[in-house]
């Protein structure tokens, strides 16, 4: 049975065009979607991003822009 990886995202303010597509250039990033209400953006890890150890590495690296205020990490089998 596989998983996917995913991180929710809140910005500090709006996420602009420049930051958008700085966040679909993240090397582990396989999808990125907008979202409404609380999060701004949800991104699925790459199917390489097996283990806690390296979610936990992507959202520390994360969560040192500037611009990201939360995340929220969770885990959906795989279709």
């Amino acid at each position: 049975m596989r998983w996917n990886a995913y991180v929710n995202i809140k910005g500090t303010g709006k996420i602009n065009e420049l930051v958008w597509n700085e966040i679909k250039k993240w090397a582990d990033i396989d999808q990125v979607w907008t979202c409404s209400g609380h999060w701004d953006c949800l991104v699925k890890l790459k199917p390489s991003v097996d283990s806690f150890e390296k979610v936990k590495k992507i959202v520390t690296a994360m969560r040192e822009k500037s611009w990201i205020s939360e995340t929220s990490t969770w885990w959906a089998q795989a279709q």
